[in-house]
């Protein structure tokens, strides 16, 4: 009868011992099950961090170089702006020491689209002023206009202006560029670059 206390005590025991067991692999395995998703999770968790931050240098790379070729784009616009007011700069200073001749000329060319106009006040620009003198004006003969020059000249600037009853027709040498800077810019732009 012992020998039976034994072996049922020994049964037990054993079905204890696996039951345990299978209790034991089963908790090991469920450990396992989530080690193993806890890692695939934070694997993807990883990736999906790695991508993010990635993909932020690429965006902060691009918003960089956009920035830089605005900067150089500004630069040069900011050049070629200096450089065409030099020229346009430069060529007011020319045609403000446009010679006698020269201005005379340009008068005899312009005074004719005034024939029958009546009588108008010539005022010089003051680097025009020993051209276009009131002998030389008497001179002119364009039908039906009658030109008296005005004592007083226009400071720093070349060319004339004919007034009529409060009617000023502008033919200043810096109006004249001024009225034809867009056009002036343009041709430089194309021929410079």
């Amino acid at each position: 009868m012992v020998t039976d206390l034994n072996n049922l005590t020994s049964k037990v025991l054993e079905e204890k011992k696996a039951s345990l067991q299978e209790e034991i692999d089963q908790a090991e395995q469920e450990v396992a099950d989530e080690v193993a998703t806890f890692e695939e999770e934070a694997a993807e968790q990883f990736e999906a961090d790695k991508k993010a931050a990635l993909e932020k240098i690429e965006r902060e790379k691009d918003i960089q170089q956009n920035s830089i070729k605005i900067e150089e784009r500004n630069e040069i616009l900011s050049l070629k702006q200096d450089y065409i007011k030099r020229i346009l700069d430069e060529a007011q200073t020319k045609m403000n020491e446009t010679s006698d001749d020269v201005v005379k000329q340009f008068a005899e060319q312009t005074l004719p689209q005034f024939e029958g106009a009546g009588q108008m006040t010539l005022t010089l620009g003051e680097h025009s002023q020993n051209a276009l003198t009131s002998d030389w004006v008497d001179q002119q003969a364009v039908s039906g206009l009658e030109l008296t020059v005005s004592d007083e000249t226009i400071a720093n600037e070349a060319g004339f202006v004919l007034e009529q009853k409060g009617i000023e027709y502008n033919f200043l040498f810096s109006e004249l560029l001024e009225a034809h800077r867009s056009q002036y810019i343009a041709e430089i732009n194309q021929k410079l670059f």
